[in-house]
């Protein structure tokens, strides 16, 4: 049987509009009868919170409105839209080994993906970790132009980046 959730809406004195909120909060019960609240995140995948406690406790002082189904599904393609604005207007990206003079490709100090969005600005990105963590936003070569970061950025394939992210602890 598939879990019945409920959703809330958390609005506080800067953020009192669902539009706005300071996010969406679902509470479900499992079978075991455990109680469990997740928040939408910036990963676009809901994900454990104590939220709800902490407005419950009196530990944040902010509104769970519960709101309907539909109003989350709104949120979570809004969501989705603002996250990915900004991805390749062709789905492409070109990847890159940054490596410090002496080094090798298969040792790279990180791995960097640039792109071109849809509004023509040049975008790049810096795998943040191994499996599991996030690309996030970077400026590694307008840095090393300026010669605050040092060695230099080896095209790779895509293929080549995902193996070096994969072997990475």
């Amino acid at each position: 049987m598939s879990p019945q959730y409920e959703y809330y809406a958390l609005l506080t004195d800067f953020h009192p509009e669902l539009d706005g909120s300071n996010g969406i909060v679902r509470r479900w019960t499992d079978e075991a009868g455990q109680v469990h609240d997740e928040r939408y995140s910036q990963r676009l995948v809901w994900e454990s919170t104590r939220d709800l406690v902490m407005i419950e406790n009196g530990e944040w002082q902010a509104e769970a409105r519960p709101i309907p189904e539909e109003a989350v599904a709104a949120y979570e393609a809004a969501k989705y839209a603002r996250v990915h604005a900004d991805d390749p207007a062709d789905g492409k990206y070109s990847y890159f080994a940054q490596v410090k003079s002496g080094s090798s490709v298969d040792n790279p100090t990180s791995v960097v993906r640039t792109w071109i969005a849809p509004n023509g600005h040049h975008k790049e990105q810096q795998h943040v970790g191994g499996p599991g963590y996030a690309w996030k936003a970077s400026h590694i070569q307008s840095d090393m132009y300026d010669g605050r970061e040092r060695g230099e950025l080896v095209p790779i394939t895509e293929e080549a980046a995902m193996r070096l992210i994969e072997s990475r602890e």
